[in-house]
Protein backbone atom coordinates (compact mmCIF):
# COMPACT_ATOMS: atom_id res chain seq x y z
CA UNK A 1 0.00 0.00 0.00
CA UNK A 2 1.12 3.81 -0.52
CA UNK A 3 2.27 5.14 2.48
CA UNK A 4 3.55 9.24 3.47
CA UNK A 5 3.98 10.93 6.27
CA UNK A 6 3.16 14.49 6.06
CA UNK A 7 4.25 17.22 8.74
CA UNK A 8 1.43 19.72 10.06
CA UNK A 9 2.66 22.21 8.39
CA UNK A 10 2.30 19.87 5.13
CA UNK A 11 5.81 19.50 4.72
CA UNK A 12 6.42 15.81 2.80
CA UNK A 13 8.72 13.69 5.82
CA UNK A 14 8.37 10.55 4.25
CA UNK A 15 6.89 8.58 1.07
CA UNK A 16 7.38 5.11 0.36
CA UNK A 17 8.95 4.01 -3.28
CA UNK A 18 4.82 2.51 -3.91
CA UNK A 19 3.61 6.16 -3.17
CA UNK A 20 6.22 7.47 -5.35
CA UNK A 21 5.59 5.25 -8.07
CA UNK A 22 2.00 6.18 -8.40
CA UNK A 23 2.49 9.82 -7.84
CA UNK A 24 5.48 9.50 -10.84
CA UNK A 25 8.27 11.08 -8.31
CA UNK A 26 11.69 10.20 -6.90
CA UNK A 27 10.65 8.70 -3.31
CA UNK A 28 15.21 9.58 -2.41
CA UNK A 29 14.31 13.53 -4.08
CA UNK A 30 11.07 14.11 -1.61
CA UNK A 31 12.95 12.87 1.27
CA UNK A 32 15.10 15.90 1.04
CA UNK A 33 13.15 18.58 0.03
CA UNK A 34 11.37 21.01 1.92
CA UNK A 35 8.10 20.99 -0.90
CA UNK A 36 4.73 21.75 1.06
CA UNK A 37 2.32 18.86 -0.39
CA UNK A 38 -0.04 20.92 -1.74
CA UNK A 39 2.94 22.77 -4.14
CA UNK A 40 4.55 19.79 -4.91
CA UNK A 41 1.12 17.53 -5.54
CA UNK A 42 -1.15 19.95 -6.93
CA UNK A 43 1.14 23.04 -7.75
CA UNK A 44 -0.61 25.21 -5.28
CA UNK A 45 0.18 28.09 -3.14
CA UNK A 46 -1.99 27.15 0.04
CA UNK A 47 -3.41 24.38 1.30
CA UNK A 48 -6.23 21.76 0.11
CA UNK A 49 -9.76 23.17 1.10
CA UNK A 50 -11.71 21.06 -0.80
CA UNK A 51 -14.89 19.55 1.42
CA UNK A 52 -15.65 16.74 -0.42
CA UNK A 53 -12.14 15.48 -0.13
CA UNK A 54 -10.78 16.82 3.13
CA UNK A 55 -7.18 17.10 3.58
CA UNK A 56 -6.17 14.50 5.94
CA UNK A 57 -3.47 16.01 7.74
CA UNK A 58 -5.43 18.82 8.59
CA UNK A 59 -8.49 16.63 9.68
CA UNK A 60 -6.29 14.53 12.30
CA UNK A 61 -5.44 17.92 13.56
CA UNK A 62 -8.75 19.14 13.93
CA UNK A 63 -10.75 15.87 15.25
CA UNK A 64 -7.03 14.81 16.95
CA UNK A 65 -7.35 11.17 16.12
CA UNK A 66 -7.14 8.64 13.20
CA UNK A 67 -9.43 9.79 10.68
CA UNK A 68 -10.54 7.41 7.54
CA UNK A 69 -11.28 9.44 4.37
CA UNK A 70 -12.69 8.69 0.90
CA UNK A 71 -11.04 10.27 -2.23
CA UNK A 72 -11.30 10.03 -5.71
CA UNK A 73 -7.96 10.34 -6.80
CA UNK A 74 -4.41 9.80 -4.93
CA UNK A 75 -2.86 12.94 -4.62
CA UNK A 76 -3.81 14.32 -7.94
CA UNK A 77 -2.23 12.04 -9.63
CA UNK A 78 -4.93 12.32 -12.12
CA UNK A 79 -5.71 8.52 -12.25
CA UNK A 80 -9.92 8.37 -11.88
CA UNK A 81 -9.93 6.04 -8.86
CA UNK A 82 -11.46 6.03 -5.54
CA UNK A 83 -9.20 5.62 -2.69
CA UNK A 84 -9.85 4.73 1.11
CA UNK A 85 -7.33 6.64 2.84
CA UNK A 86 -6.44 5.85 7.01
CA UNK A 87 -4.31 8.67 8.45
CA UNK A 88 -3.47 9.03 11.92
CA UNK A 89 -1.81 11.27 14.17
CA UNK A 90 2.31 11.73 14.27
CA UNK A 91 3.20 12.81 18.13
CA UNK A 92 5.95 13.86 19.92
CA UNK A 93 7.12 12.73 23.55
CA UNK A 94 4.81 15.13 24.69
CA UNK A 95 2.05 14.03 22.88
CA UNK A 96 1.50 16.65 20.45
CA UNK A 97 1.00 16.28 17.07
CA UNK A 98 3.62 17.54 14.36
CA UNK A 99 2.06 15.23 10.99
CA UNK A 100 0.19 12.21 10.08
CA UNK A 101 0.98 9.47 8.51
CA UNK A 102 -1.23 8.30 5.33
CA UNK A 103 -2.04 4.61 4.12
CA UNK A 104 -3.94 4.58 1.32
CA UNK A 105 -5.82 1.70 -0.46
CA UNK A 106 -7.87 1.76 -3.94
CA UNK A 107 -11.20 0.38 -3.30
CA UNK A 108 -12.32 1.29 -6.71
CA UNK A 109 -13.00 -2.61 -7.72
CA UNK A 110 -14.75 -3.34 -4.37
CA UNK A 111 -16.96 -0.40 -4.43
CA UNK A 112 -18.00 -1.61 -7.68
CA UNK A 113 -18.77 -5.60 -6.66
CA UNK A 114 -20.34 -3.76 -3.67
CA UNK A 115 -22.36 -1.43 -6.54
CA UNK A 116 -23.04 -4.65 -8.98
CA UNK A 117 -24.22 -6.86 -5.36
CA UNK A 118 -26.45 -4.28 -4.43
CA UNK A 119 -27.63 -4.02 -7.85
CA UNK A 120 -28.29 -7.68 -8.18
CA UNK A 121 -30.35 -7.52 -5.23
CA UNK A 122 -32.55 -5.14 -6.21
CA UNK A 123 -33.31 -7.22 -9.60
CA UNK A 124 -33.41 -10.21 -7.55
CA UNK A 125 -35.98 -8.40 -5.05
CA UNK A 126 -37.94 -7.57 -8.13
CA UNK A 127 -37.86 -10.59 -9.80
CA UNK A 128 -39.47 -12.43 -6.77
CA UNK A 129 -41.51 -9.81 -5.36
CA UNK A 130 -43.57 -8.22 -8.76
CA UNK A 131 -45.19 -9.69 -11.77
CA UNK A 132 -42.86 -9.92 -14.90
CA UNK A 133 -45.64 -9.57 -17.40
CA UNK A 134 -47.51 -6.07 -16.16
CA UNK A 135 -44.99 -4.79 -13.39
CA UNK A 136 -47.75 -5.46 -10.42
CA UNK A 137 -46.95 -6.37 -7.10
CA UNK A 138 -47.16 -10.10 -7.36
CA UNK A 139 -49.19 -12.42 -4.89
CA UNK A 140 -45.88 -12.42 -2.66
CA UNK A 141 -45.36 -8.94 -2.46
CA UNK A 142 -49.62 -8.63 -1.94
CA UNK A 143 -49.50 -10.42 0.75
CA UNK A 144 -46.73 -8.84 2.40
CA UNK A 145 -48.33 -5.50 2.42
CA UNK A 146 -51.81 -7.15 3.41
CA UNK A 147 -50.45 -8.22 6.74
CA UNK A 148 -48.91 -4.24 7.01
CA UNK A 149 -51.90 -2.55 5.70
CA UNK A 150 -54.39 -4.62 8.53
CA UNK A 151 -51.57 -3.87 11.04
CA UNK A 152 -51.61 0.18 10.02
CA UNK A 153 -55.63 0.02 10.08
CA UNK A 154 -55.76 -1.82 13.63
CA UNK A 155 -53.29 0.66 14.96
CA UNK A 156 -55.44 3.63 13.70
CA UNK A 157 -58.53 2.00 13.99
CA UNK A 158 -59.41 2.69 10.27
CA UNK A 159 -60.91 0.43 7.51
CA UNK A 160 -59.49 -1.22 4.83
CA UNK A 161 -60.61 -2.23 1.54
CA UNK A 162 -60.06 -5.46 -0.40
CA UNK A 163 -61.20 -5.50 -4.55
CA UNK A 164 -60.97 -8.59 -6.01
CA UNK A 165 -61.06 -8.19 -9.80
CA UNK A 166 -61.02 -11.05 -12.79
CA UNK A 167 -61.31 -9.83 -16.15
CA UNK A 168 -64.83 -11.00 -18.14
CA UNK A 169 -64.31 -13.45 -20.52
CA UNK A 170 -60.52 -13.51 -21.05
CA UNK A 171 -60.08 -16.36 -21.87
CA UNK A 172 -62.38 -15.85 -25.06
CA UNK A 173 -59.57 -12.98 -26.60
CA UNK A 174 -56.83 -15.58 -25.48
CA UNK A 175 -58.22 -17.78 -27.55
CA UNK A 176 -59.71 -16.32 -30.53
CA UNK A 177 -56.98 -13.71 -31.42
CA UNK A 178 -53.38 -15.72 -29.11
CA UNK A 179 -51.54 -15.41 -26.44
CA UNK A 180 -48.93 -12.27 -27.52
CA UNK A 181 -52.50 -10.26 -27.86
CA UNK A 182 -53.60 -11.54 -24.52
CA UNK A 183 -50.63 -10.60 -22.64
CA UNK A 184 -50.39 -6.75 -24.50
CA UNK A 185 -54.04 -6.93 -23.36
CA UNK A 186 -53.03 -7.49 -19.38
CA UNK A 187 -50.54 -4.92 -19.55
CA UNK A 188 -52.73 -2.48 -20.94
CA UNK A 189 -55.62 -3.09 -18.48
CA UNK A 190 -52.83 -3.04 -15.69
CA UNK A 191 -51.83 0.43 -16.55
CA UNK A 192 -55.09 1.40 -16.59
CA UNK A 193 -55.73 -0.23 -13.13
CA UNK A 194 -52.96 1.60 -11.36
CA UNK A 195 -54.26 5.23 -12.49
CA UNK A 196 -57.36 4.13 -10.94
CA UNK A 197 -56.03 4.27 -6.93
CA UNK A 198 -53.93 6.67 -4.34
CA UNK A 199 -50.19 6.71 -3.93
CA UNK A 200 -51.00 4.91 -0.80
CA UNK A 201 -52.82 1.88 -2.65
CA UNK A 202 -52.11 -1.02 -4.06
CA UNK A 203 -52.79 -3.34 -7.36
CA UNK A 204 -51.62 -6.49 -7.66
CA UNK A 205 -52.08 -9.08 -10.04
CA UNK A 206 -51.87 -12.58 -8.36
CA UNK A 207 -52.29 -14.78 -11.16
CA UNK A 208 -54.03 -15.07 -14.91
CA UNK A 209 -56.57 -12.46 -15.58
CA UNK A 210 -56.84 -11.94 -11.54
CA UNK A 211 -56.34 -8.70 -9.72
CA UNK A 212 -56.59 -6.85 -6.34
CA UNK A 213 -56.54 -3.71 -4.64
CA UNK A 214 -55.76 -3.11 -1.39
CA UNK A 215 -57.09 0.42 -0.54
CA UNK A 216 -55.62 2.28 2.84
CA UNK A 217 -57.55 4.33 5.11
CA UNK A 218 -61.18 4.09 4.18
CA UNK A 219 -63.36 5.97 6.00
CA UNK A 220 -66.54 3.24 4.62
CA UNK A 221 -68.05 1.56 2.18
CA UNK A 222 -68.58 4.63 -0.10
CA UNK A 223 -64.73 4.98 -0.58
CA UNK A 224 -64.74 1.76 -2.08
CA UNK A 225 -67.20 1.93 -4.04
CA UNK A 226 -65.87 5.04 -5.70
CA UNK A 227 -62.91 2.83 -6.64
CA UNK A 228 -64.92 0.29 -8.24
CA UNK A 229 -66.99 2.44 -10.43
CA UNK A 230 -63.71 3.91 -11.87
CA UNK A 231 -62.35 1.11 -12.65
CA UNK A 232 -65.57 0.06 -14.47
CA UNK A 233 -65.39 3.16 -15.92
CA UNK A 234 -61.94 2.94 -16.88
CA UNK A 235 -62.03 -0.30 -19.01
CA UNK A 236 -65.25 0.75 -20.78
CA UNK A 237 -62.90 2.52 -23.51
CA UNK A 238 -61.78 0.20 -25.91
CA UNK A 239 -58.49 -0.93 -26.37
CA UNK A 240 -56.46 -0.84 -29.63
CA UNK A 241 -53.88 -3.52 -29.96
CA UNK A 242 -52.36 -4.89 -33.32
CA UNK A 243 -54.49 -4.11 -35.20
CA UNK A 244 -57.82 -5.19 -33.08
CA UNK A 245 -59.92 -2.52 -30.71
CA UNK A 246 -61.07 -4.75 -27.99
CA UNK A 247 -63.54 -4.12 -25.35
CA UNK A 248 -63.43 -5.63 -22.29
CA UNK A 249 -65.32 -5.42 -18.62
CA UNK A 250 -64.11 -6.80 -15.09
CA UNK A 251 -66.37 -7.80 -12.32
CA UNK A 252 -65.23 -7.16 -8.91
CA UNK A 253 -65.81 -8.03 -5.03
CA UNK A 254 -65.43 -5.89 -2.62
CA UNK A 255 -64.99 -6.88 1.46
CA UNK A 256 -63.88 -4.55 4.08
CA UNK A 257 -61.72 -5.03 7.35
CA UNK A 258 -62.82 -5.01 9.93
CA UNK A 259 -66.54 -5.25 9.10
CA UNK A 260 -66.66 -8.01 6.99
CA UNK A 261 -64.09 -9.80 8.52
CA UNK A 262 -61.13 -9.09 11.59
CA UNK A 263 -58.23 -11.45 9.82
CA UNK A 264 -56.62 -11.34 6.76
CA UNK A 265 -58.08 -14.55 5.11
CA UNK A 266 -61.61 -13.78 6.08
CA UNK A 267 -61.39 -10.33 4.47
CA UNK A 268 -60.10 -12.21 0.87
CA UNK A 269 -62.59 -14.59 1.02
CA UNK A 270 -65.42 -12.57 1.55
CA UNK A 271 -63.78 -10.16 -1.17
CA UNK A 272 -63.99 -13.78 -3.36
CA UNK A 273 -67.54 -14.34 -2.39
CA UNK A 274 -68.68 -10.69 -3.72
CA UNK A 275 -67.15 -11.09 -6.92
CA UNK A 276 -68.81 -14.85 -7.57
CA UNK A 277 -71.91 -12.80 -7.25
CA UNK A 278 -71.29 -9.65 -9.47
CA UNK A 279 -70.07 -12.74 -11.94
CA UNK A 280 -73.35 -14.42 -11.42
CA UNK A 281 -75.38 -10.78 -11.50
CA UNK A 282 -74.31 -10.56 -15.27
CA UNK A 283 -70.98 -9.14 -14.91
CA UNK A 284 -69.39 -5.80 -15.60
CA UNK A 285 -70.53 -5.04 -12.09
CA UNK A 286 -69.12 -4.86 -8.37
CA UNK A 287 -70.24 -6.26 -5.35
CA UNK A 288 -69.97 -5.49 -1.86
CA UNK A 289 -69.75 -8.32 0.35
CA UNK A 290 -72.89 -8.60 2.64
CA UNK A 291 -73.74 -11.80 5.19
CA UNK A 292 -76.61 -12.85 2.82
CA UNK A 293 -73.64 -13.96 0.31
CA UNK A 294 -72.15 -16.11 2.72
CA UNK A 295 -75.16 -18.61 3.11
CA UNK A 296 -75.98 -18.42 -0.54
CA UNK A 297 -72.26 -19.30 -1.72
CA UNK A 298 -69.58 -21.91 -0.80
CA UNK A 299 -66.30 -22.26 -2.19
CA UNK A 300 -67.20 -25.23 -4.34
CA UNK A 301 -69.48 -22.81 -6.01
CA UNK A 302 -66.65 -20.27 -6.28
CA UNK A 303 -64.38 -23.12 -7.73
CA UNK A 304 -67.33 -24.09 -10.03
CA UNK A 305 -67.59 -20.84 -11.48
CA UNK A 306 -63.57 -20.35 -12.27
CA UNK A 307 -63.72 -23.50 -14.12
CA UNK A 308 -66.77 -22.63 -16.06
CA UNK A 309 -65.08 -19.34 -16.66
CA UNK A 310 -61.87 -21.20 -17.93
CA UNK A 311 -64.12 -23.22 -20.12
CA UNK A 312 -66.09 -20.91 -22.07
Amino acid sequence: DPVMAIGIDYTILLINRIAATMLQVDPEIISLTDEKCYQFFFGRTEPCSDKDFPCPVREVHRQNRSVTLIHRSYHGNGVNNTYEIEASPLRDQEGNIYGAIEVARNITDRLRIEKELRESKSRLYRLAHHDALTGLPNRLLFEDRLDQAILKARRNTNKLGILFLDLDRFKQINDTLGHDVGDELLIAVAKRLQNQCRQSDTVARIGGDEFVFILDNLRGREGAEVVAKKILNALKRPILLNNHELEISTSIGIALYPDDSTDIDGVIKRADIALYQAKEAGRNQYRLYNPEMGKETDSSRIETRKEEETLE
